[in-house]
């Protein structure tokens, strides 16, 4: 059996059946889209409470954005959600780390803030939250290792990137005073 850590070749497929929405993760050895070097498969039943928006996989955990939370799922379907935060209204946004381990940022509670996870080795660090911005966040992104942390505000007009494991402000780039879109970063 392959190394799960070192996958980041899926795709997930959803089904939708009767109150629940079904996704099935299915995961191959990077560097093989062949349907028959498949090594895991998974199925997560959500509840059809709320909209699904976005689902990230990393290593074995599957992270899925609804429109106000964000649901980290596990590898044993037995157990449920792992690890559910609850997320201010608005856009429904996360960024994932792509290297292990587990790092997620996501919209806050309250407005502008930032909400960081990271799950070091087989557990879980204590989660962050930190005031991002004055406005709410319109766009987060997060380093490939879940060191920083980059978010935008909903005026576009402020960029700053901050430390992960403790939301210090380490940089800040500023447009002009007119109000951007920002869709990624």
């Amino acid at each position: 059996m392959l190394d799960e850590k070192a996958s980041t070749c899926a795709v997930i497929t959803q089904l939708s059946v009767g109150s629940q929405d079904t996704f099935v993760v299915r995961r191959w050895k990077p560097g093989y889209m062949n349907f028959h070097w498949r090594y895991d498969e998974r199925v997560i039943q959500i509840d059809a409470g709320a909209a699904v928006r976005a689902v990230h996989v990393h290593g074995d955990r599957t992270v899925v954005v609804h429109d106000g939370r964000v649901d980290v799922y596990g590898p044993d379907n037995d157990r449920g959600v792992l690890r559910r935060v609850e997320t201010r209204g608005g856009k429904p946004i996360c960024a994932v780390s792509r290297d292990a381990p587990l790092a997620f940022a996501c919209a806050g509670a309250e407005v502008g803030e930032a909400h960081v996870e990271r799950w070091l080795g087989d557990g879980e660090s204590a989660p962050l939250s930190f005031a991002a911005h004055s406005s709410r966040l319109e766009c987060v992104a997060m380093s490939w290792d879940g060191r920083l942390v980059a978010t935008a505000s909903f005026k576009g007009t402020i960029v700053r990137v901050f430390h992960a494991a403790d939301g210090k402000l380490l940089h800040e780039v500023r447009s002009s005073s007119s109000v951007a879109e920002s869709r990624w970063l």
